[in-house]
């Protein structure tokens, strides 16, 4: 009876099915504000263990007062006109988020991070890989993507339903329990609850991790759908960037970058061997001499 109790509410907090439009995607969501919950958490992880450049950098009264950095600003700025643009593009958006934020972290290494409720955070380092307004527009759209497909939703999903499966269903904990009360210690059922909830974790994270290329693809898809609305190119993106993976090993964030911006369309140039040829021509011809008289 219990179980079945677990599962009803596990069906209750999925909020059903729904088609996200995804290949090879999960199709259950979880509701956005419990999303934003655990994917608050999940970012806080995140930047807890991305070293700072300053460790004192919220404590300093002088960075404090000194107001928002230039690329603070220009993440602000790109971000508000991409926001605006998602807006008009996605009509229901609105609804479950009223609002983006988007702000700039001080930390070593680059990325970008996000969660359901619309918080978008840059990590500062970007500034020296995007340096076009072209390309920190693409690499904050592509974050906004995640948000937009509900990509939380559904990673919130598949943790909350491999807790709720490992409690209700697994084996282990119940011999635990079995054996906490024979044994009158709770030692036996901490240390296979404790299992129990690790393997739950890594097999959540393990599934998550199989939908990652499909996810990173559909928001690269919606970031190139909102670049033209406001104005950016996104065939000027990869002009736009500084050597991405300079860094070794290059992070996971910088690969995915990479791939990214290795699939957008070209700018159009003029083919080199044209070039040469015009060059060499203009280089040879002799110069127009006035006839004698």
């Amino acid at each position: 009876m219990d179980r079945l109790l677990i599962l009803f509410i596990a069906c209750a907090t999925m909020g059903g099915c729904a088609s996200t439009g995804e290949q090879n995607s999960p199709s259950m969501f979880a509701p956005t504000a419990i999303s934003n919950i655990y994917s608050n958490v999940s970012m806080k992880v995140q930047l807890a263990f991305t070293p700072a450049v300053r460790k004192d950098y919220f404590d300093n009264p002088e960075v404090e007062c000194a107001g928002p950095s230039a690329f603070e600003q220009r993440v602000v700025r790109i971000g508000a006109k991409l926001a605006e643009a998602a807006y008009r593009t996605f009509p229901d958006l609105s609804q479950r988020i009223p609002r983006f934020e988007f702000s700039v972290s001080d930390k070593t290494e680059p990325g970008v991070a996000s969660t359901a409720g619309g918080l978008i955070v840059v990590l500062q380092p970007v500034s020296e890989i995007s340096l076009s307004d072209d390309a920190l527009a693409f690499v904050i759209a592509r974050e906004l993507g995640h948000v937009i497909s509900r990509h939380h939703e559904q990673n919130t999903a598949i943790s909350i339903s491999f807790s709720i499966l490992a409690t209700a269903l697994s084996p282990v904990l119940g011999v635990s329990r079995l054996l906490a009360l024979v044994t009158s210690s709770s030692s036996s059922a901490t240390a296979a609850s404790t299992l129990t909830s690790a393997a739950s974790y890594a097999s959540s994270r393990a599934v998550i991790a199989s939908y990652g290329e499909t996810q990173r693809k559909t928001s690269d898809g919606v970031a190139l759908r909102l670049l033209p609305k406001v104005g950016f190119d996104a065939r000027a993106v990869s002009a736009g960037l500084a050597a991405i993976c300079r860094k070794e090993p290059p992070t996971k964030w910088l690969l995915e970058l990479n791939e990214s911006v290795s699939l957008l369309p070209p700018l159009p140039s003029t083919s080199p061997d044209k070039a040469l040829v015009a060059t060499t021509a203009s280089a040879t011809t002799s110069p127009a001499v006035a006839p004698v008289e």
